[in-house]
């Protein structure tokens, strides 16, 4: 388990600048540790999602110390996509890659109504494929380059009726 202490307000972690998502910091799978937010220095990341994966990113962190939120975009000035907003330790959010790999924005900041200003943190970065079903053949590369791939989007239970076939990455047009 993490053990976190009370954070510097005025300290910066070995990733800044990143404080504005056209500054943002590209990160793929892992651990970042021992990072600071505070409510006047937003942590931004850029994560590319692999096709077909689904990507979890969490910040780890003591809600005793600071209320840290944890949103997800398609693009800077985008759409949010996820969010983690609790009052609790530790934030969550996810997105899946479909057809296509997925480039999305991380930002990490303090709570506006936090009666604390700063708190530090771990960001967890993670990819799993997101498939339900079984591939039975294999493909061959098309003219993008890629094997275009038949894939279940959503849950295997009949009762939530969420299945989506994806296909991808196919030529334009096909």
């Amino acid at each position: 388990a993490n053990v976190f202490f009370a954070c510097n307000c005025g300290q910066y972690d070995l990733i800044e600048n990143n404080d504005s998502c056209t500054s943002s910091v590209s990160i793929g799978p892992g651990t970042l540790s021992d990072l600071y937010v505070s409510k006047t220095d937003d942590d931004w990341y850029r994560v590319t999602v692999p096709v077909f994966s689904r990507a979890y990113v969490q910040a780890i962190f003591s809600h005793a110390q600071g209320d840290v939120d944890l949103r997800l975009f398609d693009a800077c000035d985008g759409t949010q996509l996820d969010a983690g907003l609790s009052a609790v330790d530790n934030e969550q959010v996810s997105v899946q890659a479909l057809s296509t790999p997925l480039q999305v924005q991380v930002l990490v900041e303090v709570f506006d109504a936090a009666p604390t200003d700063c708190n530090r943190y771990d960001l967890v970065v993670s990819f799993e494929p997101g498939t339900p079903g079984n591939s039975y053949c294999p493909a061959v590369t098309n003219s993008t380059g890629y094997e275009a791939r038949t894939l279940g989007n959503g849950s295997s239970s009949i009762a939530a009726n969420d299945l989506t076939l994806v296909v991808g990455p196919v030529p334009a047009g096909v």
